[in-house]
C-alpha cells in the first residue's frame, strides 16, 4: 500500500475529534501510575505518533528519523534527508505547550481505556463515592468569580437608574462576593443530577468561551470521580446549617463541630443555587470534554 493510500486510510479512520475543555493533570497522572504501564504507554503512544509524521513529512528516499519524548520539557522530531545537489538536514523542535498537550490527550483516551476495561468506569451516576463515573448529558456553566469581577465594575452599576433595579444588582453584588469567597478558584458545571466542581486553572477554554457554552445545544462528557452523596441525613443536616453555630456544646464534641460548620454552609448554598435534590452527586472532574 503506498504512503498516499495510508494517509486517506487514517483519514478516513476518524470518526470525530475530542474537544477537550479541562483536563487535571495532577489527578490524571495519579491515575495512570496506579495503572498497569500507563504512563510508559503514554509515552509509547506520542512517541508512535512523533514518528509517523516524521517519516511522512520527508520527501526523501533516504534518510533517518529521529524521534524523542521527555515529559514537562520538550520534544523532537527531526529527519534528515540527502539527494543528488547536496546534503541537508530539518530539525522540528516541538514546543513544551505542544507535548503536554499531545501527552494529556493520548492519557486520557488511555485511562478512559484501561477503566472501561477493568470495568471501574461506569456511566450513570447512581453511584457510591470514590466511584469513577463517565456522563455525556446536558449542562450549565456557573462562575462565580466571574460574576464578582462583573458586579464590581463600577461603571456597570451606574449605568442603572432605577432604584429598585439598583438594589437587586447590589444584592447580586453581594451574593457573587460571598460565594466567590466560599468557593475560590471554582467552576461550576451542573448536570442532571451531578454537580461538577472544576478548578478554573485546568480549564482549557477562556472565560468567554466558557460563557458562550451555556448557549450550546451540544451534551459536554465528563470523566471524574464521585466524591459525596447528597444522603437524606446530609440534607436534613444542611438543611438548617445556621443553627448548628447556636448548639454548639461546651465540651469535647464542639472541635468536631466547628470542623463542619464550613462545609455545611457551602453545601446549603450548593443545594439552593443549584437545586440539588436527595441522591444528587458531587464529582471532581478527570477530564470533560465534547465530540
Amino acid at each position: 500500500m503506498g504512503r498516499q493510500s495510508r494517509r486517506r486510510e487514517k483519514r478516513n479512520s476518524i470518526k470525530s475529534i475530542k474537544e477537550y475543555v479541562y483536563i487535571d493533570e495532577t489527578e490524571m497522572n495519579s491515575v495512570l501510575a496506579q495503572l498497569k504501564d500507563g504512563i510508559p504507554r503514554v509515552i509509547s503512544s506520542v512517541n508512535q505518533m512523533s514518528n509517523e509524521e516524521a517519516i511522512e513529512n520527508s520527501k526523501s528516499n533516504t534518510g533517518s528519523v529521529d524521534s524523542g519524548f521527555n515529559i514537562g520539557i520538550k520534544g523532537k522530531v527531526g529527519y534528515q534527508k540527502q539527494n543528488n545537489s547536496g546534503t541537508s538536514s530539518t530539525e522540528s523542535r516541538m514546543s513544551q505547550t505542544a507535548i503536554e498537550t499531545v501527552y494529556n490527550d493520548y492519557a486520557i483516551n488511555i485511562i478512559e481505556e484501561e477503566l472501561k476495561k477493568a470495568e471501574l468506569l461506569k456511566e450513570s451516576a447512581n453511584l457510591s463515592a470514590g466511584s469513577f463515573v463517565k456522563l455525556t448529558q446536558k449542562f450549565s456553566i456557573s462562575d462565580f468569580n466571574l460574576m464578582k469581577q462583573f458586579t464590581g465594575n463600577t461603571s456597570i452599576a451606574n449605568l442603572i437608574e432605577d432604584e429598585s433595579d439598583k438594589d437587586g444588582f447590589n444584592t447580586f453584588r453581594d451574593s457573587a462576593i460571598a460565594l466567590q469567597g466560599l468557593f475560590p478558584d471554582t467552576i461550576f458545571v451542573k448536570l442532571n443530577s451531578s454537580l461538577i466542581l472544576g478548578n478554573e486553572n485546568d480549564f482549557r477554554y477562556s472565560k468567554p468561551q466558557l460563557e458562550a457554552t451555556n448557549f450550546s445545544d451540544r451534551k459536554i462528557t465528563v470523566i471524574g470521580r464521585v466524591e459525596s452523596v447528597l444522603t437524606k441525613e446530609v440534607i436534613e443536616q444542611i438543611s438548617s446549617p445556621f443553627s448548628e453555630i447556636s448548639d454548639i456544646p461546651t465540651d469535647n464534641e464542639s472541635m468536631e463541630i466547628m470542623g463542619k460548620i464550613m462545609p455545611l454552609f457551602s453545601m446549603y448554598f450548593l443545594q439552593a443555587l443549584f437545586n440539588m435534590k436527595e441522591e444528587d452527586r458531587i464529582i471532581k472532574p478527570l477530564a470533560m470534554y465534547f465530540e
